[in-house]
């Protein structure tokens, strides 16, 4: 994982094996595009995520999440990769793996922070 991949307040996994949110943001370390695989990982996006951040299911679609009145997130049925859909056209937009990744393209999408309830 790249540092330029993370934004201020995106959740990640510590080696101690503690969630924290991200913090440390360096233009040096993200100009020089770091890994920061060394103090951190990704935390896979799973249900529980997405119910955390308040996601609702729909379980007459296969667990379809609302994201809001333009778009829908579905969860690979592995549960493994979570893709955003533009509801109008069914159009796959783009896909996560991890929660960070979901936080990034919300705010792109939003404006608006992802955030625990």
């Amino acid at each position: 994982m790249k540092a330029r991949e993370l934004r201020i307040g995106n959740y990640l996994l510590g080696y101690d094996g503690k969630v924290f949110a991200w913090e440390l943001i360096d233009f040096e370390t993200v100009y020089n595009d770091v890994d920061v695989d060394e103090i951190c990982k990704p935390i896979p996006l799973t249900e529980e995520w997405l119910l955390k951040f308040g996601f609702k299911g729909d379980d007459k679609q296969d667990k379809y999440y609302d994201v809001n009145s333009a778009c829908y997130l579905h969860m690979d049925r592995g549960g493994d990769v979570v893709h955003l859909y533009d509801e109008d056209n069914d159009n796959e937009l783009a896909d996560c793996k991890h929660v960070h990744q979901l936080q990034n393209l919300y705010f792109a999408l939003t404006g608006e922070e992802l955030k625990t309830d």
